[in-house]
């Protein structure tokens, strides 16, 4: 995502989406491999295995067992949450703000939000309570085991994206889970990859 210089590289692994042109024009010598999509996925269709239906025992099997209401849109975001950090990023409570904006508008849905590091994640509850969110909607989920947590994502209706560092291995998630993901599209290469993910996998 961020190179200081491209003299060491004997060639960079990219497809044209996380590559913008201006970055390729400017690289000089380095030869780049083009690949559908410059991360390696097993493949984005769900297995049926994973079928809430046919979930084994002791998996997750509803709704009700992760916390979520029945009745609710369920917008999950399972990325770091330091990527919302508004020191960091300077900017990025506006997703905060949008997402409350959707919350208040709609009041069907409700937002599932990772738990981990909790103090950020008690802090972006806060500030949706702030900006007018019932804190009921938002719900938290602790980190499982990636099978477990690619079987309880099926349960989520939409997965948003942060702005400025996309989602990576949280947007593959999704995908391989079958619940569609909002992307953004950024200007530099990690700000890119929830994009070439998403291209890829319809």
């Amino acid at each position: 995502g961020t190179l200081p210089c491209w003299d060491f590289l004997d060639f960079f692994i990219v497809d044209q989406i996380v590559l913008p042109l201006k970055d390729f024009l400017c690289a000089g010598k380095v030869s780049f491999v083009f690949l559908p999509c410059y991360q390696p996925n097993a493949g984005f269709k769900p297995p049926d295995s994973l079928s809430p239906t046919s979930c084994s025992q002791n998996s997750v099997v509803s709704r009700k067992q992760l916390g979520l209401p029945d009745d609710a849109v369920v917008m999950g975001y399972f990325a770091s949450l330091g990527r919302l950090d508004d020191v960091t990023l300077g900017v990025s409570w506006n997703w905060i703000n949008v997402i409350a904006d959707i919350m208040i508008v709609a009041p069907n849905t409700v937002l599932w939000l990772r738990n981990h590091p909790s103090p950020a994640a008690l802090r972006i509850v806060r500030k949706l309570v702030a900006l007018g969110v019932d804190k009921g909607r938002v719900i938290l989920a602790c980190d499982v085991e990636q099978h477990l947590h690619i079987l309880r994502l099926q349960f989520a209706d939409l997965l948003l994206d942060s702005p400025h560092y996309t989602g990576h291995t949280s947007c593959s998630d999704g995908l391989q889970a079958g619940v569609p993901v909002v992307a953004f599209c950024g200007e530099e290469f990690c700000g890119r990859v929830s994009t070439s993910l998403v291209t890829v996998a319809f």
